[in-house]
């Protein structure tokens, strides 16, 4: 799959990467659309950055063994990667975990995580599908 990199003040570059799998209960997400956050002051101030992107829209092409989200559906992307088990995720304030996945070490690979990429994989409970009558 291809992602941008920043590599160097006002310098940007598009790469080819290993295309993640999805594992578990973790699906493989096509990314449709990407806003820009604060990924442009590391572009004007020229800090690298091979993972840009936290937040997107897209499609399931794969899953694992989610039973929350289906290829074929469209889902929001929340950011990060929480445990899932801790109090904070619990009360649904996932967004403040302690835990975060280490991804790397939960895949076997670092890819996947970025949203400005082609593909990026995500546990289905920070996949909240979106309704047919809504389009991307």
């Amino acid at each position: 799959m291809q992602k941008i990199i920043i590599n160097g003040i006002s310098s940007a570059e598009l790469v080819e990467v290993q295309t993640p799998e999805p594992v578990k209960d973790w699906a493989l997400v096509k990314i449709n659309a990407a806003p820009m956050c604060t990924e442009y002051k590391l572009y004007r101030d020229g800090e690298i950055s091979a993972y840009l992107g936290h937040e997107a829209a897209g499609e399931v092409v794969a899953v694992d063994t989610s039973n929350k989200v289906a290829v074929g559906d469209r889902v929001v992307v929340m950011p990060q990667y929480p445990c899932g088990e801790c109090e904070l995720c619990q009360a649904d304030e996932y967004i403040h975990c302690q835990n975060i996945i280490d991804l790397k070490a939960f895949t076997g690979h670092p890819e996947g995580s970025a949203t400005y990429a082609q593909y990026l994989i995500k546990p289905e409970t920070l996949l909240p599908v979106i309704p047919e009558k809504y389009e991307l």
